[in-house]
């Protein structure tokens, strides 16, 4: 539960500093390869389904 928007964040930063932080400065831009814009598609994708799945889930259940 708390590892997903600590993993998002990670790929936001990471975005940012290859499309506008290391150009800006010229700084090194490392490539950023296929899989990680795939390994970010499927991040997003199961990080909305995480959290709808966790807002259902406390309607869903029974309580006692």
């Amino acid at each position: 539960r708390s590892w997903r928007p600590i993993l998002m964040l990670s790929f936001g930063f990471i975005v940012i500093y290859v499309k506008f932080i290391a150009p800006m400065f010229s700084l090194p831009i490392p490539p950023l390869e296929d899989e990680f814009w795939s390994l970010l598609n499927l991040g997003i994708g199961g990080y909305v389904v995480g959290r709808s799945a966790e807002k259902i889930a406390d309607k869903v259940t029974i309580k006692k």
